[in-house]
């Protein structure tokens, strides 16, 4: 059995002992809980009051569905976090590790500038050609950076 959760400090207790009983990972935003048993059975669960079993079940064992679910669940099983390493990083109070693509040019710059606008210790910035590095300095990135730089000293 494999399920999908998210994980937090509210219900890891209950995540460490499924553990015990099934492969768990952490999804971010994800409500309840859904897993592909064998491949042969589909199941989900509705949130649930702490400590309770949840109020609802689904159950599914037609093949066509069950096989709909499957490469669904397998493209986020493949996103999602093992639950142990979840829970180290709950235990250890740091923040989780994230990929994004952004596919948005301008949600790209607006987060370029939030970043260089957080930084506190050092900014390193790659270019992939030298036609996004004068994309960068044409949008206003350096004047930013000179900026940045001046309140970092």
């Amino acid at each position: 059995m494999r399920f999908i959760t998210e994980i937090n400090r509210e219900n890891m207790m209950y995540c460490e002992k499924l553990l015990k009983v099934c492969e768990l990972r952490h999804l971010e935003k994800v409500k309840g809980n859904f897993g592909i048993i064998d491949g042969r059975s589909y199941g989900a669960g509705s949130s649930a009051e702490e400590g309770q079993a949840p109020a609802q079940l689904i159950r599914s064992n037609i093949r066509a569905f069950v096989e709909q679910q499957q490469y669904f669940f397998e493209t986020l099983w493949s996103k999602a976090l093992p639950a142990e390493r979840r829970i180290e990083q709950i235990q250890r109070g740091t923040d989780e590790e994230f990929i994004d693509t952004i596919k948005d040019p301008h949600e790209v710059q607006k987060l370029r500038y939030e970043l260089i606008k957080s930084s506190r210790v050092e900014i390193m910035i790659v270019c992939a050609t030298s036609n996004a590095f004068l994309r960068q300095v044409r949008a206003g990135s350096f004047k930013l950076l000179e900026q940045v730089q001046l309140t970092m000293v």
